[in-house]
This record gives structure tokens, sequence and C-alpha cells, in this order.
């Protein structure tokens, strides 16, 4: 394997292995050895370098502290820590064995058969040095990957919650608009009394020195509806008419189909008090011509506060 990594690269990645990095710099890192295999066998090449020494007690102090703290926090890594150790125990065993074996005149042959042979020994420690090789790259690897499941089902969750409380706060503003809509319209079911009854007249007929002038009309206070008087001396006649409300931004708030004019020529309209909020109105009753629109009559009320 060719070096590629530069001296800072190696402190960061000891850093990594030993605990060392903020959660931003190990982000970092782990994205890069994933998506660049060279860098990450360095860095498994250098894991394996910390556990050998970790396991000959060559760390200083300060590293081996670390090392105990957090690289052996996990039990995965516990068991491969234990692994090498087992492995390179053996190693010495062997090695101590046939130097003495080599310095020692073979006194028992039988017994000397039955112990395996250096080759045999070669084989499988070489066996079991591949076994840790393979399984530890793809360990670390997983274990990232692990890292990354966690954090974004974390993330998922926290999104989820939010969004349930969310729903859960409009569902609760929702009941209470249904609940005053519900109160609401069971009043204006309910029999009601001493509902004002309201005159208006056309505009025509509301002249004052400074021009048109408009219905000053009152509410009283408690009063759910009321019921406004049209008068009329228009000459046309129709068998129902259209009438719309418009308020002082020249916006429709409300229209209706159907109003029909009394014998003795007023139209009858009743709607609710908070339909119409203090303020200046226009109400506009049209002839049921939908090609064109055809202005009856023209009614200026001034809704002012209940006294």
């Amino acid at each position: 394997m060719v070096e590629t990594t530069t001296e800072a690269e190696k402190r960061t990645m000891r850093g990594y292995l030993l605990g060392d990095l903020s959660d931003e710099e190990k982000a970092r890192l782990e994205e890069r050895f994933l998506s660049d295999g060279v860098y990450f066998e360095q860095l498994s090449a250098l894991e394996e370098e910390l556990i050998e020494a970790y396991v000959h007690r060559e760390l200083e102090e300060p590293d081996r502290e670390r090392f105990e703290r957090y690289f052996m926090q996990s039990p995965v890594q516990r068991a491969r820590v234990e692994r090498t150790a087992i492995v390179l125990h053996a190693l010495e065993s062997a090695r101590r064995e046939e130097s003495l074996l080599a310095s020692t005149p073979s006194r028992f042959p039988k017994v000397v058969r039955l112990r395996p042979s250096r080759r045999a020994l070669g084989f499988l420690l070489a066996a079991a040095a591949l076994l840790i090789g393979v399984t530890t790259p793809w360990m670390l690897m997983q274990q990232a990957r692990l890292r990354a499941q966690i954090e974004q089902s974390q993330a998922a969750l926290r999104q989820e919650y939010q969004l349930e409380q969310q729903l859960r706060e409009e569902q609760k503003q929702a009941g209470a608009q249904i609940a005053q809509l519900s109160e609401r319209l069971r009043e204006l079911r309910s029999p009601q009394l001493n509902n004002p009854i309201l005159d208006a007249y056309p505009s025509r007929f509301t002249r004052s020195a400074a021009g048109r002038a408009a219905n000053e009309l009152t509410v009283p206070p408690g009063g759910k509806t009321i019921t406004l008087l049209l008068h009329s001396t228009s000459r046309k006649a129709y068998p129902t008419y259209r009438l719309e409300i418009v308020d002082a931004k020249d916006s429709v708030i409300w229209q209706r189909e159907g109003l029909v004019r009394q014998p003795t020529g007023e139209y009858v309209v009743s709607l609710p008090s908070e339909l119409l909020p203090p303020g200046g109105y226009t109400l506009q009753v049209f002839a049921p011509n939908r090609s064109q629109r055809v202005l009856v009559e023209s009614y200026r009320i001034q809704i002012g506060a209940p006294r």
C-alpha cells in the first residue's frame, strides 16, 4: 500500500481513534474514509498499530487512558483487542517454544511428533492474522454506517415529533373554532327577542348639504341579528333580485340571489350583527340579469358603535 497521508492526517486519524475529535471533525473524517479506499486502509493500519501497542503496553499513559476510555467502550472493539492479544501471545509462546526446542536435545520423539510443525503453526497464525485484517475494516465501516443510520433515525423521529405536535395544536385550534361556530349556529337557530329593525333609504333620498349622506344605523348592545328594511320607490319590478354588500374597501363581503320585494315596496334582509361591525357599507340591489349587471337600488349605511 502506497503511503499517501501526511503527518497531520495521521494525527487526525489517531485523534479519531482515541476520541479526541469533535463531532463535526469525526463526521468529515468518516465521510472521507467511506469514499476513499486508500485512506480507509491507512486508517485501518494505524488502528492495528494502536491495538498492538496497547497489547504490548507500549502506549504512553495519556494515550492508554484515552484508548481504554473511548476505543474499548464498544464491545466489538474490546473483542478485537482481546483477539489480537491472544494471537500475539500465541506467537510469542510459539517463538519461545521453538527456541527452547532448538537448544534442547530431543529426548521424547513421540511427544515431539504430536506437536504441530512449524509450517502448520505458521499457516495457523497467518490465517488468524488474515481473518483479523479482513474483519477489522469491515467492522469499522459497519460501525460508521450504523452510527449514520442511528443519527438519521433520530433526526426523522425529531421531525415526526415536531410534526405531530404541530398537528395536535392545529387540531386543538380547529376544535375550538368548530365549537364557537356550533354555538353561534345554535344561537341563530334559537328564537330571539328584541332584534332591532332598522330602516334604510336609497342613496338618492339621503342627500345633505355636503352631498349624499349615509343612513346612520346603530346596533343595540347584545343584538345578535339585525333586520334591515330597505325602502324602495323603483318602478322596475322583477320576480327576484340579487343583493351584494360591499365594505369601505369596495370588497364584496356577502351576496345572495333570491331577494324578493315586499308588496309594500321594501326589501327585508336579516343579517348576523357580527357581519356588519362598525364602519361604512353599501348595499346594492341588482336585477336578475346574468348577461349584464343592472343596478336597481343602492343604499349607503354607516354602522355606529353600540351605545
